[in-house]
């Protein structure tokens, strides 16, 4: 995740059961200022991934979920984030990183074969 996210570290601080990154696991995500905690609430590898905020940004119900879908050509990543803001214009950040990440996804991908 680190390579495509904003986050320069990402540290599993508790592990999901029974899969280890998935349903329960919380992560942390060193950006710049305060950790940003988030608990898996849904894995169904290689398909969907689903999250919600922990703690670290100024935001109330914060969930998203990432799904990648087969396509013709290869395969279509979609983010869905959705949450209330406690401080007016901090959505900004969510949107910045959003881009940031879309980018850097699309660089890994491009970098990588595909499977076979």
């Amino acid at each position: 995740m680190s390579e495509w996210t904003p986050s320069r570290k990402v540290v599993l601080e508790a592990p999901g059961n029974p899969d280890r990154y998935g349903v329960g696991a919380i992560r942390a995500l060193h950006m710049f200022g305060p950790v940003i905690r988030e608990r898996i609430t849904r894995f169904e590898p290689p398909t969907t991934l689903q999250y919600r905020l922990v703690s670290g940004l100024p935001f109330r119900e914060y969930t998203g979920q990432i799904t990648v879908e087969p396509t013709e050509t290869g395969s279509l990543m979609s983010t869905v984030i959705s949450f209330r803001t406690i401080i007016p214009g901090t959505q900004i950040l969510v949107a910045i990183a959003i881009r940031v990440a879309s980018a850097g996804a699309a660089r890994l991908a491009r970098r990588r074969p595909p499977p076979r």
